[in-house]
């Protein structure tokens, strides 16, 4: 009876043996929640393992830095008075912008060489924290001005309290693309130059920098005459074409979203740059635009008792900056 049961007992741990040896050799790993790892009891969740079946360029990086571009004229710049986002916040709400932003953080240069925004002190600052100072108002001009920063700097703390962003804002008022953005113009190299110049200090702290989107404002100065005005889709090609070879090395595998915004109708050919806009945006899912006027934006109202009518008032201002954040966030996700 004894050397039956042994060898019972035998055949039994055979058997397991054997069947831990097949699921080692067809992948069967213990199911963990999250896809934590299996001795984990810290309730802490592991990165699940990459598909060795992507491309390395398309497996998802470690430590990456977000960054969106801002660039064109001076509603890129931002002409907008903040304190007129008290009536159309709340109190409350305009209360806190005065804190500014701490997970969503912007170098900006507003077209003012003497302007304390761009120096190339600020730029060799080697603490990204100290280089990226956080998002607030005032980062324009004057310090009562904003541009579409504060209210994508709102919809991307709103919705994504946990991420880091940053911002690289370059742009100067009433210059046309012509002269100022095509490469090897001022504004071009000055872009880039502060994108290798950040960039490089992301790495030194330990980041891969990856832009997310290039957020074009521009158009407003060829809408005063008809020729610039139906050259628009041609004009806008070749910067964003450009921008995106330059700047390849930094682009989510799918390559560079493109977003733009239409101009308002206080332009002359306002409708032949528009109808350019949506052209360009049209023929590839990377270009993306905001029909500005179809959501209603207004610029005729400030400020009171001298309105800005080359501008978009404070709170078109900040929406527009939410539409930003919103196709930013979606075109993203699609190229990653």
């Amino acid at each position: 009876m004894k050397k039956i049961f042994s060898k019972i007992i035998v055949f039994v741990i055979a058997a397991v043996l054997l069947l831990s040896a097949t699921l080692g050799m067809y992948g069967c790993d213990r199911i963990t929640p999250s896809g934590g790892d299996p001795a984990n009891t810290s309730g802490a969740t592991s990165k699940p393992a990459e598909d060795p079946t992507d491309p390395p360029e398309r497996r998802e990086k470690q430590n990456v830095a977000k960054v969106i571009l801002i660039a064109g004229q001076s509603n890129a710049v931002g002409a907008s008075v903040y304190t007129y986002l008290k009536d159309y916040l709340g109190a409350e709400k305009y209360k806190e912008l005065s804190k500014g932003y701490n997970n969503v953080r912007t170098l900006y240069y507003a077209g003012e060489k003497n302007a304390t925004n761009y120096t190339e002190k600020r730029l060799a600052l080697n603490d990204s924290d100290k280089l990226f100072p956080k998002t607030r108002y005032g980062m324009s001009i004057t310090g009562t001005q904003f541009g579409i920063e504060l209210g994508l700097a709102d919809y991307l703390t709103e919705n994504f309290p946990d991420e880091r962003f940053y911002i690289v804002k370059c742009a100067r008022g009433g210059i046309p693309i012509t002269g100022f953005w095509r490469e090897g113009d001022e504004y071009f190299e000055r872009l880039c130059e502060m994108v290798e110049k950040s960039f490089a200090v992301l790495k030194s702290n330990g980041y891969e920098p990856e832009i997310m989107a290039i957020c074009w404002l521009q158009g407003e100065n060829e809408a005063l005459a008809e020729g610039t005005s139906k050259q628009y889709y041609d004009l806008q090609n070749g910067v964003a074409t450009a921008l995106r070879e330059r700047l390849k090395e930094y682009a989510p595998y799918g390559g560079i979203p493109f977003i733009d915004a239409g101009i308002s109708d206080h332009w002359t050919f306002y409708k032949n740059v528009n109808e350019n806009k949506q052209k360009f945006a049209a023929d590839s899912p990377n270009n993306y635009f905001i029909d500005s006027l179809g959501l209603g934006l207004e610029y005729k109202k400030q400020p009171t008792g001298n309105v800005d009518i080359s501008h978009w008032d404070a709170d078109a201002m900040w929406q527009l900056g939410v539409e930003y954040g919103k196709l930013i966030i979606d075109a993203y996700n699609k190229v990653k």
